[in-house]
């Protein structure tokens, strides 16, 4: 998810100018004609702020992680405001049978302890070899306060498990899960929360990863130097761990060895990207997707000098890796668009998740700021 930190030295000193005349192009805009969907697009999801979600294959199921992002606050009094997380709405999680060509959103019921608040932000889902599910939610439970939840699954409802804190979790924004217990967590920025807009403003390659192993009983850090590390995701059959540069517009891929997961990761290779990569999802064992959006336009919707940021998807097909070679699997990839909107349809895209009925290839688009999720065809050769 991008979060913006910027001040008017960002657009050239013209920030005070840009928001006076925001609300003159929000009207001519609102005057305009609909805007006529792609033929991508099937049906909105009313489903607000779903940043990010994940697919059980096995039952065609996907969570989405949702939160109301329609607050707004200033970043330079009088000039500048961002969109916002509306801390007194409670986030939840959705889930859509993507067996019904018309997926309507139900709401899981989410039993976390007394007194906890919840605003989830990156989400996975790990299958036990019993059929056991259990969901793994990245929690901005109150500003600049930070958790993981664990829940089992049990049907439309999400029972907790553990909650898991520390001072390594300095601004958590993904998270994939190695197995039942254990996982990866992305952390974007790594400074002082009062300090963290000059490092988003400075691009500083200050992003980390932590891994969390209740044997252990602590988060331990296992990669670091990755400016804004977003979207994380793992590939066992290469033994590859894929992090999205979120500021770099790369997609950066370190070897991973399942025998050792608290290890300290080795960076191995980087894939360039056409556009700023938020979060991860894979259609198969060898095929990865990725969503984003642009700087500066996405910066620019972010502190509502505009009422959209273009949303860009993309594919890449992994090679089958020699592991005796040692060969990157993203040094042979190329990245195959998919979708690429104006941002008219859904804008600043975080997150395409694929998935297929009836024969039919499917996605689903989120973003952290909308008001809604959208499905869409595939209609690419890809």
């Amino acid at each position: 998810m991008l979060r913006c930190h910027s001040v008017d030295e960002a657009f050239g000193g013209r920030g005070r100018d840009l928001y006076l005349h925001r609300e003159q192009a929000m009207n001519t805009i609102m005057n305009t004609a609909q805007v006529a969907h792609s033929g991508s697009w099937l049906r909105d999801l009313d489903i607000p702020g779903p940043e990010d979600v994940v697919v059980d294959r096995s039952k065609n199921i996907a969570y989405v992680s949702s939160q109301d992002r329609s607050g707004s606050e200033w970043v330079v009094w009088g000039m500048l405001r961002q969109r916002v997380t509306r801390w007194e709405k409670p986030g939840a999680i959705y889930t859509l049978n993507l067996d019904d060509r018309d997926p309507v959103p139900r709401r899981m019921t989410v039993k976390l302890p007394a007194l906890r608040s919840f605003h989830p932000c990156g989400i996975d889902l790990h299958v036990a070899p019993d059929g056991g599910r259990r969901l793994f939610v990245v929690n901005w439970y109150a500003p600049n306060e930070y958790a993981v939840e664990v829940f089992d699954v049990d049907g439309d409802t999400l029972r907790h498990v553990r909650a898991v804190r520390g001072k390594e979790l300095t601004y958590p924004n993904d998270i994939v899960a190695v197995d039942q217990e254990c996982f990866y967590v992305s952390n974007s920025l790594t400074w002082d929360h009062h300090l963290q807009g000059l490092e988003t403003l400075l691009g500083m390659p200050t992003g980390t990863i932590v891994y969390h192993d209740p044997e252990e009983a602590a988060l331990r850090e296992v990669a670091s130097g990755i400016t804004y590390a977003n979207g994380i995701a793992l590939d066992r059959l290469r033994k590859r761990l894929y992090v999205a540069s979120g500021a770099t517009g790369r997609l950066v891929e370190f070897f991973w060895d399942p025998a050792t997961p608290v290890e300290r990761l080795r960076r191995c290779s980087a894939l360039p990207l056409a556009f700023i990569p938020d979060n991860l999802a894979w259609e198969d064992d060898n095929t990865l997707w990725v969503a984003g959006s642009e700087i500066p336009k996405g910066m620019q919707y972010v502190l509502q000098l505009s009422d959209r940021a273009p949303s860009h998807v993309a594919r890449i097909v992994l090679p089958v890796a020699d592991l005796a070679a040692d060969m990157p699997p993203l040094s042979r990839a190329r990245p195959q668009a998919v979708y690429d909107d104006d941002g008219a349809e859904i804008p600043a895209c975080s997150v395409a998740a694929p998935y297929a009925v009836q024969g039919e290839r499917r996605f689903i688009v989120g973003s952290c700021f909308a008001d809604r999720a959208i499905v869409c065809r595939v209609t690419t050769a890809c």
